[in-house]
């Protein structure tokens, strides 16, 4: 039987020799999930004995990820704000600023709403991940996840089941007209322009091009949003959203209009705007068509 060292080293540089980032960390969380253990453990004894079926699947998962698929992939979960999310191809693989998205969207719902209950909107929901993260950190909330994909939504259906503690539904839909009213809307749309895809990491390109094309300028959805929004929310409600970098302005530009009472723009960890809030009148004439 080969060692979890040996066997480390190996998948090593089999990551190495095909490109992936990071080969090494990688190795260690493949061997780790072939073993069923956490990342770390199995480097404290690195001459301790493989079963040999824990061997044969680590090399199984090796192969996966070498084949240029990203790391959550070829792990069939990512870890999201603690919770282990369901994911894989035909999904987008959750990303820091979405957990910062989902935490900045929290704190204004308890800013603005106290910790009462609150119907939220997960738009382009992707993995559900902003939905079952509000959840946990909203015990009170109510959410709808909605997302286009007919394979993606499959993942958020799976997840909403396995962490939105019977608050979270998921839905397919390309849009949310004649929805709500809602409390707030979360969204991560498609942002990227799609001239600038193809040049993007080949790991990236793996995933669904649907979670990543927002049309020639990125703002295509992004307009579709602002401008359906306000019907979906209750008066004194708001929309926050995930941006490019670079893209804040012109999109709280879209936040401009007449139903809308505040707009602002938010930094992620790294200093960027990427986050867009804005929220709607307490009386605005668009309450007359939350019905319609």
């Amino acid at each position: 039987m080969a060692t979890r060292g040996e066997l480390l080293a190996r998948g090593r540089a089999l990551l190495g020799d095909a490109g992936s980032q990071e080969p090494e960390a990688c190795a260690q969380w493949l061997l780790a999930e072939a073993l069923g253990t956490g990342r770390l453990e199995p480097l404290a004894e690195p001459g301790a004995a493989v079963p040999p079926a824990a061997g044969r699947k680590f090399m199984r998962l090796v192969r996966r990820k070498a084949s240029g698929m990203p790391l959550s992939y070829a792990l069939g979960w990512h870890d999201f704000m603690g919770l282990r999310l369901k994911v894989g191809p035909g999904v987008l693989v959750p990303r820091p600023e979405t957990e910062e998205l989902t935490e900045l969207c929290a704190r204004l719902v308890k800013e603005k709403r106290g910790a009462g209950p609150a119907d939220i909107l997960d738009f382009c929901a992707g993995s559900g991940c902003v939905a079952v993260g509000l959840a946990a950190l909203l015990p009170a909330a109510r959410v709808t996840a909605v997302e286009k994909s007919a394979r993606a939504v499959r993942y958020a259906e799976a997840n909403a089941g396995a962490h939105g503690g019977g608050r979270v539904r998921a839905l397919r839909g390309d849009n949310f007209r004649g929805m709500g009213p809602f409390d707030a809307i979360a969204a991560n749309p498609p942002y990227i322009p799609a001239g600038v895809i193809r040049g993007l990491d080949p790991e990236v390109l793996r995933e669904p091009r649907v979670a990543l094309d927002g049309g020639g300028d990125g703002l295509k959805v992004i307009r579709m949003i602002a401008a359906d929004a306000p019907a979906a929310l209750r008066p004194g409600g708001f929309l926050v959203m995930e941006v490019c970098d670079g893209q804040a302005p012109a999109a709280l530009q879209l936040l401009s209009g007449p139903d809308w009472a505040e707009r602002a723009a938010y930094r992620d960890f790294s200093g960027k705007e990427r986050f867009v809030y804005g929220r709607v009148v307490e009386h605005s004439s668009c309450s007359r068509h939350l019905r319609r």
